[in-house]
């Protein structure tokens, strides 16, 4: 089995650190930018289970993101409107995930 041999350069932090938030893709996104946070801490806590890094500056990161969802719950008024034009498949759907 050949064995892949990887470099990892040190990342310019301060540069990256400066950015304008005008420059950032991720700055009104911040489910997105979550998103993209653990795909780099998997990629980067895969190479430090293999040796290939020594640390991971993505274990501990935090969320942008906070969900509050409290408004998307159905009152029984929506669940009627819905069941009063569903068709029978939608009905029994409905009904199983209540």
């Amino acid at each position: 089995m050949n064995s892949v041999t990887c470099r990892l350069q040190p990342s310019p932090i301060a540069e990256f650190a400066a950015t304008s938030r005008a420059g950032d893709k991720y700055a009104d996104t911040p489910r997105k930018a979550d998103l993209a946070w653990t795909v780099l801490a998997r990629i980067l806590s895969f190479a430090k289970e293999r040796g290939i890094i020594t640390n991971n500056p993505c274990e501990r990161g935090g969320r942008l993101y906070v969900a509050d969802r409290r408004d998307k719950i159905w009152t029984e008024q929506d669940i009627a409107a819905v069941l009063s034009v569903a068709s029978d498949e939608i009905r029994l759907a409905l009904i199983l995930a209540l």
